[in-house]
């Protein structure tokens, strides 16, 4: 409890300084320097940013070919997968018996300059060590300032954590944090310097799924360490080494994916991440240290426990625990998860070749549970739990893999929003964000007929929807052919996979979708209700309706104020009728919102607005309750209000890298609408902003209100099972003075 509220109290300290405008010292614990005289001067400009260009003081070989020195080979025999890993025969502990060693490979980012999240965690660390047999070594950089003034932003530092004391005792210049370079040149300084009998490994900073990977240096255009790189890194790293590292983790979102553990078994014993999203604060190292420091006999297991437990309790604390994962993950048993979900993945992608069959497959898998950002106002993760995905198309046919992934993931804690998560998520194009994206997973998909599967969905999504013509050669599924290998890719894959890279926005009617068709073409009856039904044929290409409502300019531009799914739906038999009353969401002042619902349960939705907050785009997390009599556990408080502001965050960013769980609000918080604009023809022209508005805790900020006067457009958006939305016909409508609404 003490360390818990520890944890609080320094958060409370970070918080205040963010609030004064304070960015000094901390000034609880200071860093002292014992940086050798003989280290090389420090290049205080900022070099030029090349992603994955070469460092200077490394031995390992330039990275050209993310391919090359990978640690595991994966390839077909009879259809059945085999796994070659480089392993050593014999591990054999770096240090004497009862000590610890853990590497944290900390790139600030925006946590850092903005939030001071990466110094409260060093003083985390300082508070918790005692003796000197558990050592905590951290690099910093990735980030454009630091709070604490004895960690210079103009250069890589390495801190030693021991004994309560912590101390500069190396700095190399400063070069990219998302660099396999940068990362291997850490690792083998410290493992030389300080080897253990366990040693550890902690990436900290942003994380973005399989696809995008972890570390995403804000001060190098956000680049990042992909999976391939971190394998890359942690081979060459091998031959320095006589023992794997105790465990891997990840202090960063999503990165909890079978994609991760796959290339982490030769390397560690266990691994420890979060399927879901991570608060800023993360672990609580004071609990994982003190633990080190009186068990230092602790294996990854065992220590893997006391930091879930101990982030799910501050996650508890500060009231987020209801949207926690986290998984402990034993490394030698991801082999059979591997195997067993490729043999189910031939399934999927056999059954795949008929039509009737891959379009109940897709409607299934929406069902299965989806991690961080997947909707159109914050970006798409496109993250899903990956035993949930087969389970939902195979059932019981699951239960072998169910079984296996049981026996790998030895702890986990989730909240009771996440309590379908299983531990480990995979990759699935739920909605693609670009052909990269593709050509990624292809280096790090565990699976050749998983892969297939996924290029199978990509081609329906990119040829509106039908896979009749499907003819691609999936090379990587010959025999014996290395699948991550480069002469594995099909050679005509970008004749499609380009289709997603266009950067032109626009709303894609109905009519020009093959997978939907009317039985009764969308029309206001004489109770003035617009409704339509789709054929028996195409009713089961739907995986999601919404109402969608712009509002229009006197030039016919449209400002878009959202999808609500406030419609009656019958999608087994194809009818959509709309549900609207001529009423939308607002600020206080009357500004109206533009929301998308993103979540929704029996008594409750959850929608995403686009905002600007203090001059920072973002979106705003707010609850909409059905029942206001009581407040869920979650939001910690008692509301009167139909309405509650969870907080807010800034969804994905750049290069892939995913915002941490929602920031709270604080008084005087200047909040501006945004909405995304279109033209007469449907194409997006540009963010439009509202006016400032000043948060205030004390009243209601957000409320329904009755559209004011003027023309709207409203209409149906469908989504397809490809993740492709279509809208019907917009029909518009006419609000007056009174707020009574009739259509055109």
């Amino acid at each position: 409890m003490k360390q818990n509220l520890l944890k609080v109290l320094s958060i409370i300290i970070v918080v205040s300084l963010l609030n004064t405008g304070c960015y000094g010292t901390l000034g609880v614990i200071d860093i002292v320097r014992e940086v050798a005289n003989n280290i090389e001067d420090i290049d205080d400009s900022k070099p030029s940013h090349s992603s994955h260009s070469s460092g200077n003081s490394s031995n390992l070989p330039t990275v050209e070919d993310e391919n090359s020195d990978r640690s595991t080979k994966l390839y077909l025999t009879d259809g059945e997968l085999n796994i070659e890993r480089k392993m050593r025969e014999k591990d054999v502990p770096m240090g004497p018996d009862g000590t610890w060693t853990v590497f944290v490979y900390m790139c600030g980012s925006d946590l850092e300059s903005e939030n001071a999240m990466g110094s409260m965690d060093i003083e985390e660390m300082l508070y918790g060590t005692v003796g000197t047999n558990v050592k905590f070594v951290i690099q910093t950089g990735g980030a454009e300032s630091w709070s604490n003034e004895s960690i210079s932003e103009d250069k890589l530092e390495r801190i030693l954590v021991s004994d309560g004391e912590g101390s500069v005792v190396d700095e190399v210049k400063k070069d990219n944090m998302g660099k396999t370079e940068t990362l291997y040149d850490f690792l083998s300084w410290g493992v030389k310097k300080y080897p253990a009998a366990k040693m550890g490994l902690v990436f900290w900073n942003h994380g973005g799924g399989s696809v995008n990977g972890v570390c995403f240096d804000e001060i190098y255009d956000y680049d990042s360490l992909t999976l391939p790189e971190i394998d890359k890194a942690l081979t060459s790293l091998s031959s320095e080494m006589t023992d794997r590292f105790e465990f891997i983790g990840f202090d960063a979102c999503l990165m909890a994916t079978l994609e991760t553990a796959n290339v982490l078994v030769p390397h560690a014993r266990y691994m420890y991440g979060s399927e879901e999203n991570e608060p800023g604060y993360g672990w609580d190292y004071t609990k994982m240290i003190a633990h080190l420091c009186t068990n230092s006999s602790a294996d990854g297991l065992t220590l893997g426990q006391v930091v879930a437990d101990g982030y799910y309790d501050s996650c508890e604390n500060l009231g987020y625990e209801m949207d926690v994962t986290f998984s402990v993950t034993d490394l030698s048993k991801i082999d059979d998860v591997v195997i067993e979900a490729n043999r189910l993945a031939k399934y999927l992608y056999d059954d795949s070749d008929d039509q009737n069959k891959f379009a109940s497959m897709l409607a299934s898998i929406k069902s299965a549970k989806k991690f961080g950002p997947n909707n159109r106002s914050e970006g798409y993760t496109n993250m899903i739990d990956m035993l949930g995905l087969y389970e939902q198309v195979l059932g019981d046919g699951a239960q072998g893999l169910k079984n296996k992934l049981d026996a790998a993931v030895v702890y986990m804690r989730n909240g009771d929003n996440c309590s379908e998560a299983t531990g480990l998520s995979t990759y699935y194009p739920i909605s693609i964000n670009g052909s990269e994206e593709l050509n990624t997973f292809t280096n790090i998909c565990t699976s050749p007929y998983y892969m297939s599967f996924v290029n199978k969905v990509a081609y329906g999504s990119a040829t509106d929807g039908t896979v009749d013509n499907y003819d691609y050669d999936d090379s990587w599924l010959e025999e014996g052919n290395d699948f991550w290998d480069d002469n594995a890719e099909s050679s005509d894959e970008s004749s499609f996979w380009d289709l997603f890279d266009s950067d032109e926005e626009n709303i894609t009617n109905a009519n020009d979708s093959s997978l939907l068709t009317y039985e009764i073409e969308p029309f206001i009856n004489d109770d003035g209700i617009y409704n339509f039904t789709l054929t028996q044929e195409t009713l089961g290409n739907v995986n999601y309706a919404f109402a969608s409502v712009y509002v229009v300019d006197d030039d016919g531009y449209q400002y878009d104020l959202g999808l609500d799914n406030h419609i009656h739906a019958n999608f087994s038999q194809g009818y959509y009728e709309d549900n609207f009353e001529g009423t939308w969401y607002a600020l206080d002042d009357g500004q109206l919102l533009a929301m998308y619902v993103i979540d929704e349960g029996p008594d409750y939705e959850i929608y995403s607005s686009p905002v600007s907050i203090n001059g920072v785009d973002a979106n705003l997390k707010i609850a909409r309750y059905y029942d206001v009599s009581y407040s869920y556990e979650y939001y910690k408080k008692y509301c009167d209000s139909e309405f509650y502001i969870i907080g807010y965050s800034t969804g994905i960013g750049q290069n892939g890298q995913v915002g941490r769980v929602e920031t709270e609000l604080k008084d005087g918080d200047v909040i501006i609408p945004r909405y995304y604009t279109y033209d007469k023809d449907g194409y997006y022209v540009e963010d439009v902003y509202g006016e400032e508005y000043k948060y205030d805790s004390t009243i209601y900020n957000v409320t329904l209100i009755y559209l004011p006067e003027g023309d709207y457009d409203f209409a149906f958006q469908l989504i397809d099972i490809y993740g492709s939305e279509y809208y019907t016909d917009f029909a518009t409508f006419h609000v007056d003075e009174d707020g009574n609404l009739s259509y055109y």
